[in-house]
């Protein structure tokens, strides 16, 4: 969703709160980011992976634009990160 609302108003909440049904953090139009978490290390995590993203897909836009993956893909991605580095010791 792109749509914009004023700082401070109730449609500017409304779109924050569906915006972030089932995420950790949600961009709003014309704001910044909102990231959620139980922890402070947590949002701060999940800001830093966020602002991460965003700067990796700017670079790709300069260069013609990013390769988006279907849904599959992603679900392979996923699992495939299951098993590998960090991640992988992170959630055993």
């Amino acid at each position: 969703m792109r749509a914009y609302a004023l700082f401070g108003s109730q449609q500017l909440s409304d779109y924050a709160v569906q915006a972030l049904h089932d995420r950790k953090a949600c961009l709003l139009a014309n704001h910044g980011m909102i990231a959620v978490g139980d922890t402070l290390e947590k949002v701060l995590n999940i800001t830093q992976e966020v602002e991460t993203l965003c700067e990796q897909y700017l670079r790709a836009l300069q260069v013609g634009g990013p390769c988006v993956l279907s849904q599959q893909e992603v679900l392979e991605v996923q699992e495939k990160f299951k098993g590998y580095g960090i991640w992988a010791e992170k959630n055993q």
